[in-house]
């Protein structure tokens, strides 16, 4: 006779079903490629995502009933993050996004084919990651040791990047005595897994600063384990501390610069207010993380000024330039957009809610939960504040990233320092901060919102305004997705009328990230700049592109 243990058969039925939700999803994907760009990529397919999300959340709390079912509900999160769109929109180099993605995918490829790193110019990234390659070695030796493809390997590198991030937050929550108990309650778990969505700012296409979110993640978890509980393995954590710097350093500039900035802030922070800890214990903690941090700046420095000091010092003259001036973009655009034909003060506003959907909810929740924060600052016990002290110090580096480029809203480059904190302070208090919302009938159903649209908005949100000009109507789409077919760009998208000073519909300013550096056989685009004819048809459009890339080649209308 046959017996069936239950418990294990019940387990094998929940994976059965998880399984079977994630391949029927991502069978709709792949059985419906979309070749033209979207306003929205979940376009069509909310629902389906929606409950898919929902279904893998509520599973997973059935399977494990315990912290696993917020990393595995996370986990799939950060995988569908970096897959949906590749297969929405599915393309010769399997990656997404010709900006970022499509220099990174060039910088890649010269390492898989030359066998070395190019610091010479050849590539448009060489100035920019010639001397911090992480973000191409990465992808290059997975590619190279294993038979995946470059760009399927750029977005293994990525996903795997998102895990590491997701399971340091948890060990951090867990340090913090936030998950000591063997059975969590559905309703922890559902405001756990919103809380992460909603505060967390995944990258969905291979950014320079995506890679570098476990690294970031391991740091920041080191010095709040040291800061919480003092390590008996002192010399370990300080091995690891470093070597996770290093990794920074060498894969993205902007992001040293973010880590070494928090620490200091953080470290001056706990120095005047001497919250770390009491006596002579705070200051032992206290003097062995000033001598840590000053020998991550003194190696920062060093690297930055033997091997890459014209970088790093037109970097810091821009900066300069940027807060000596006050300058933000998104000012300077709202200034002129009154003057651009068929965009008002509300288009932009709808433009910027959209496109920037998820970097505008990290600061909206930062800004309602520090808001609590100092309301209810006496229900807080002494850890509690600590984080939070941390917590607003993380918010300081935001102008790092202003200074770098001159948009506001790019400060999100510190995005994976905050989204840490910010993340552990809501799920250390918000029983405390939010409880009359947790506490409520409807509760489970406000974390089953948060969730679907802090998962949504990592896509940006249809809030895109329809642009107008003579007998046209077009739209600027939530984010640059667009893919590469194997002959031609793919697709043509129009550009939002405020982009440039003068209103056109204009072609992916492509170039500008690398496209020509994957079209070696079209030497008529050109290696810097963009194409931005001043023509408004699809069919003179068309004409355009014919002419950069040859009589013979197939190009999709637009939208």
């Amino acid at each position: 006779m046959i017996q069936i243990h239950y418990p294990k058969f019940k387990g094998f039925l929940i994976i059965l079903a998880m399984t079977i939700a994630l391949s029927t999803y991502i069978m709709l994907l792949v059985r419906s490629p979309r070749l033209l760009i979207d306003v929205w990529p979940l376009e069509g397919i909310f629902w389906e995502t929606a409950i898919v999300i929902l279904t893998i959340t509520l599973l997973s709390y059935v399977l494990f009933r315990s912290s696993a079912s917020v990393i595995l509900s996370l986990a799939v999160q950060a995988l569908l993050v970096v897959l949906l769109p590749v297969l929405r929109y599915p393309n010769a180099l399997n990656i997404i996004g010709p900006w970022d993605s499509a220099a990174h995918y060039s910088f890649a490829k010269w390492i898989v084919e030359k066998g070395h790193v190019d610091t010479a110019g050849n590539l448009y990234y060489s100035s920019h990651y010639g001397f911090h390659p992480g973000n191409g070695i990465l992808p290059a030796v997975l590619s190279m040791v294993s038979s995946l493809g470059l760009g399927w390997s750029m977005n293994a590198v990525l996903v795997v990047a998102y895990l590491g991030y997701i399971l340091l937050l948890m060990a951090t929550l867990k340090r913090l005595g936030h998950l000591e108990r063997e059975k969590v309650e559905i309703g922890d778990t559902l405001w756990l897994v919103a809380i992460f969505t909603v505060s967390t700012h995944l990258s969905v296409y291979f950014s320079g600063a995506g890679p570098g979110f476990a690294f970031v993640g391991m740091i920041v978890y080191l010095f709040l384990r040291q800061l919480i509980r003092r390590d008996d393995n002192l010399r370990r954590s300080e091995l690891l501390f470093l070597i996770a710097f290093f990794g920074v350093l060498v894969t993205h500039l902007s992001t040293a610069v973010v880590t070494v900035a928090y620490l200091f802030i953080a470290l001056a922070i706990l120095l005047i207010t001497k919250t770390s800890r009491k006596g002579l214990e705070a200051w032992d903690f206290l003097r062995g993380a000033a001598r840590l941090i000053a020998l991550l700046l003194f190696i920062f420095l060093a690297y930055e000024i033997y091997v890459d000091v014209d970088l790093f010092g037109a970097l810091v003259k821009h900066a300069y330039r940027i807060i000596s001036s006050f300058y933000i973009e998104e000012v300077v655009i709202a200034s002129e957009v009154v003057n651009v034909r068929g965009l008002s003060l509300v288009d932009l506003f709808l433009y910027l809610m959209s496109t920037h959907a998820k970097t505008v909810l990290v600061l909206g929740v930062a800004l309602v939960h520090t808001v609590a924060l100092i309301r209810r600052r006496k229900a807080l016990d002494h850890g509690e504040k600590k984080l939070a002290l941390l917590l607003v110090a993380s918010y300081f580096t935001w102008t790092i990233g202003w200074a770098g480029v001159g948009s506001l809203l790019s400060g999100r480059r510190a995005i994976a320092v905050i989204s840490f904190l910010l993340s552990l302070s809501i799920a250390a208090t918000y029983k405390k901060l939010h409880g009359f919302v947790v506490r409520r009938r409807l509760a489970l159903v406000v974390p089953a919102v948060l969730i679907v649209l802090g998962f949504s908005s990592s896509f940006g949100l249809p809030f895109e305004p329809m642009i107008k000009g003579d007998d046209e109507v077009y739209a600027y789409p939530t984010y640059s997705q667009g893919g590469f077919g194997d002959l031609a760009l793919r697709p043509i998208m129009y550009a939002s009328s405020h982009a440039r000073d003068t209103s056109f519909l204009c072609l992916q300013p492509y170039t500008a990230f690398g496209l020509c550096d994957l079209m070696w056989d079209t030497p008529k685009i050109p290696r810097h700049g963009f194409i931005a004819p001043k023509i408004t048809t699809p069919d003179s459009i068309i004409e355009i592109m014919r002419s950069y890339l040859g009589k013979n080649v197939i190009i999709p209308q637009p939208m």
